[in-house]
C-alpha cells in the first residue's frame, strides 16, 4: 500500500539511502544526517541531482543480493510478512492504504481474530464490519473488503483466485493491490 506499508510501497518522507530510515528535512535541502549527499527526496532538484542510472543486467544479481542482505538486517518484523495467506495479505494491503503501520498493527490483529477468513467476513453484517473498521477511516475500503469476500465465497468457493486478472475483478481492488497479493501470497512476478 501507499503511505506506510512497512516496506511494500512508497513513503512520504526522505529516505537515507544507506540506513533506510526516513528523516525529516526541509524541501529543497540535500544534506543528509551523516553529512553525505546520499539522500533522495521528492524535490525535483534532488531527484535530478541524485538520480541513479538503470542497472545493467549483469549487475542485477549483485544488487539483488545486497538489497536482500540489507533487508535481512534492517527489515521490520511485521505479521503480514510472515504469511502467504492471501486473505491476511489482502487485509494488510487494504488497511495500509493511507494509514501508518503503527496504527494498523492492532486493527490487523483484531480484524483477523474477528474475521479470520473470507467466509466469516462474507457472513458478517455490514454494521459489524464498519464497527471493526472504525478508526481507520475511508469506510469504502471496509465495504469493498466485505463485497470482495462475498465474491470469493460465491464465485471461487471461498478460495482466493491466483490469477491477477481475477483478483483485479474483485470489488474495490486495483492493479497495485491485486499484484501485491499475487506477489506475496502466490510468489508471482507481477509489476
Amino acid at each position: 500500500g501507499a503511505g506506510g506499508s512497512g516496506g511494500r510501497g512508497r513513503g512520504g518522507g526522505r529516505v537515507h539511502a544507506e540506513e533506510g530510515r526516513t528523516v525529516a528535512r526541509p524541501a529543497g535541502t540535500v544534506q543528509c544526517p551523516n553529512a553525505k549527499s546520499c539522500c533522495v527526496g521528492r524535490d525535483p532538484a534532488d531527484v535530478e541531482r541524485f538520480s541513479i542510472p538503470p542497472l545493467l543486467p549483469k549487475h542485477v544479481p549483485k544488487f539483488r543480493a545486497a538489497l536482500l542482505r540489507w533487508y535481512g538486517r534492517h527489515g521490520r518484523d511485521l505479521p503480514w510478512r510472515r504469511t502467504t495467506d492471501p486473505y491476511s495479505i489482502l487485509v494488510s494491503e487494504i488497511m495500509l492504504q493511507q494509514t501508518q503501520v503503527a496504527t494498523v498493527l492492532p486493527y490487523y490483529r483484531e480484524w483477523l481474530r474477528r474475521f479470520p477468513d473470507f467466509a466469516s467476513l462474507a457472513r458478517a453484517d455490514e454494521s459489524e464490519v464498519l464497527h471493526a473498521w472504525q478508526g481507520l477511516g475511508y469506510y469504502a475500503r471496509a465495504r469493498n473488503r466485505r463485497a470482495a469476500a462475498r465474491t470469493v465465497v460465491a464465485k471461487f468457493a471461498g478460495k482466493f483466485p491466483e490469477n491477477p486478472a481475477d483478483i483485479r475483478a474483485l470489488p474495490g481492488l486495483g492493479r497495485y493491490t491485486a499484484n501485491a497479493v499475487a506477489t506475496f501470497a502466490f510468489d508471482q512476478s507481477v509489476p
